[in-house]
């Protein structure tokens, strides 16, 4: 019986350390996130550039996350992605389970325009972004409106959405800083804005993603459907070196300076956070899963085969700049806020 005893208390011995040992290997993160099924909260409707982008980094993140969870999609569109920023700020649970894409110019947007912003950008936790954005004006060519100079001896029509969306500021801008006539129509959504200008309805539409266009409308490209007079951006897309940016072109340097503002938040062009409160160490695996999965070769596959442009950006990296963008003087917030405003 003493044998049998012994036998016994060197297997609860055993087993008590191998207990400990799991005890100690445990990884609370990975114990969060296994199984579970998280969201991807979209600002943009199915089929818009930020909803593909958004679509194709949820099929290789959960690759990185440990305890691999599922990521869903929810498209909640409004406000140029403000409604769906807003949510996430003041609703989404704050745990890790809920991630947001939206708009680049939202982490900024309660410095620009505060009039219906309830976050403060510097407040969410950066997760990192996909790529560099660079707006462009594009006329249709067969208009013969071509160059910033065409633009100034005649009235243009230009296609817009809502009145504080790119498609309107950006022709505000012009008008503004370059002396540029354009007449803007505003009310579309930007497929509206594109149809209006294959029928003629408009003759531009000032503010549209480049990247979107090649996805989108590869057919204006290569058949030489429209003209790039502008792009807006601190320095040209590589693909549109002989378009002239609009920073150049604007002598005045305290505008000169507020375009800086406006277009540092392009180097985030697909951004994606979480919101204020979630554990450290769950940002900081989510930021890692983000980083890993932006060097995956069948990630950066699929995004060539779908003219999806890459260029990846840091949470950290997104934050410093938030942080950085904030501390500004108000003098230049309020210029940037009198070029959204619309007339009137």
């Amino acid at each position: 019986m003493t044998g049998i005893r012994r036998g016994l208390a060197t297997v609860v011995f055993i087993a008590g350390l191998l207990g400990m040992h799991a005890a100690a290997r445990a990884d609370p993160v990975e114990d969060f996130y296994h199984g579970r099924r998280m969201t991807m909260l979209i600002g943009y409707g199915p089929g818009s550039l930020y909803d593909l982008y958004a679509r194709l980094l949820i099929r290789y993140l959960p690759r990185y996350i440990p305890g691999h969870p599922t990521i869903v999609p929810e498209n909640m569109p409004g406000a140029s992605s403000l409604s769906a920023t807003n949510y996430l700020f003041n609703v989404a649970k704050r745990d890790g389970s809920v991630i947001g894409a939206f708009h680049e110019r939202m982490g900024l947007e309660p410095k620009v325009e505060p009039k219906g912003t309830r976050y403060d950008g510097r407040a969410f936790n950066w997760i990192g972004s996909m790529q560099r954005q660079v707006s462009v004006c594009v006329t249709w060519a067969a208009t013969g409106i071509r160059t910033v100079d065409d633009m100034k001896r005649g009235e243009v029509i230009a296609g817009g959405s809502d009145v504080a969306g790119s498609s309107a500021v950006f022709p505000r801008l012009m008008n503004s800083l370059l002396g540029t006539r354009i007449r803007l129509v505003t009310g579309y959504d930007a497929s509206q804005i594109d149809l209006a200008l294959e029928r003629g309805e408009v003759d531009a539409r000032c503010g549209a993603g480049w990247a979107g266009i090649k996805v989108q409308h590869p057919d204006w490209i290569r058949q030489h459907k429209i003209a790039i007079p502008v792009q807006f951006s601190l320095k040209p897309h590589p693909e549109l070196t002989d378009v002239p940016t609009l920073y150049p072109l604007v002598a005045d340097a305290s505008d000169r300076q507020a375009l800086e503002v406006m277009f540092a938040t392009a180097d985030m062009g697909k951004p994606y956070a979480a919101p204020p409160g979630v554990p450290p160490e769950r940002v900081q695996a989510l930021r890692h899963a983000f980083d890993q999965a932006m060097t995956d070769e069948s990630l950066i596959s699929e995004a060539a085969q779908n003219q999806l442009e890459l260029g990846a950006l840091s949470g950290d990296a997104i934050e410093a700049m938030l942080v950085r963008l904030y501390a500004l003087p108000d003098s230049i917030y309020r210029k940037l806020a009198g070029w959204r405003a619309p007339p009137g």
